[in-house]
């Protein structure tokens, strides 16, 4: 039997926080709290344009900041009620 599985897609910066955690850390406990057979993964940009007109990008005297992130999530699609 294999799995079906459906993707999430988080598009989000590097200092964002929910809770007072960095939003890709607070992710990637919660999904491994619901122990599901799912996978995440963490994506850093090196550059990003935001919807406020904002370009972020690295450079030699600004090594990281507000960089763009990608959470990408593999959920089996049986268990994603389970998604709150």
């Amino acid at each position: 039997m294999s799995l079906q599985y459906k993707k999430i897609r988080i598009f989000t910066s590097e200092n964002v926080r929910w809770h007072g955690k960095i939003l890709y850390n607070a992710v990637i406990e919660y999904v491994r709290s619901l122990k599901l057979a799912a996978r995440c993964i963490v994506n850093r940009g090196i550059a990003g344009y935001y919807e406020n007109g904002e370009i972020s990008a690295t450079n030699i005297l600004d090594l990281s900041y507000h960089l763009p992130v990608t959470i990408e999530l593999l959920i089996p699609e049986a268990e994603l009620y389970r998604m709150k």
